[in-house]
């Protein structure tokens, strides 16, 4: 199994139109905790917010239609406490991409997915899984955005290789040339055995 890490700017500036409106009322992202796709089309984000409880109501009341509803779960009552709240919406265009591209068996997203910042948005992303697989996932998404490998040889103490070693145990890996977009090659590290651990699940993985 292969790992590697990754920033995605899309082209647009946002991930979802939406995304905007939170930014001109002073909100943005820290993270994503967990998605999940439902059968009618829309998707159910658990985010986390740096506002207020209040505040973030009263911007998805003005969901224009793309919120279908929503529930304030946790926190944001003070200032060093995120909120966290569950949002059902319908994907606008470019997330509907960055998912769909996303979204298929054999490779596992880590979680949370961190917003590194805001207008333009940026991501930052964990994935596992077949060599294939994972440079298939990166050309598909450079169509529609800027992709910067944020996990290669060289990268000295990054927050991409300290999250990664927070969530894997007993490993042994290697740096490996992989084939990038239009031949640029890249440096990922090949995990040959480890236990990785995902919301208080464990699961061998080789």
């Amino acid at each position: 199994m292969w790992e590697i890490g990754y920033t995605i700017t899309p082209d647009e500036g946002h991930f979802d139109r939406g995304e905007r409106a939170l930014w001109r009322a002073g909100i943005s992202q820290q993270a994503i905790r967990s998605l999940e796709f439902v059968a009618d089309g829309t998707v159910v984000l658990v985010y986390e917010f740096d506002c207020s409880a209040a505040r973030r109501e009263s911007v998805l009341g003005d969901g224009g239609g793309k919120v279908v509803d929503y529930a304030i779960t946790k926190g944001g009552d003070r200032p060093d406490e995120p909120l966290v709240a569950q949002i059902r919406l319908r994907p606008g265009e470019t997330l509907q991409r960055v998912l769909s591209v996303h979204r298929s068996f054999g490779v596992s997203v880590s979680f949370p997915i961190r917003y590194l910042r805001h207008d333009p948005a940026t991501i930052e992303i964990v994935e596992t899984g077949p060599r294939a697989e994972l440079s298939e996932r990166i050309a598909e998404t450079r169509a529609f955005a800027s992709v910067e490998v944020s996990i290669s040889a060289g990268s000295k103490g990054g927050s991409s290789r300290r999250a990664c070693r927070g969530r894997t145990r007993n490993r042994s890996e290697e740096n490996r040339p992989f084939e990038g977009r239009n031949g640029h090659q890249l440096f990922i590290r090949v995990v040959k055995s480890r236990v990785y651990e995902s919301g208080g699940r464990r699961a061998n993985r080789a």
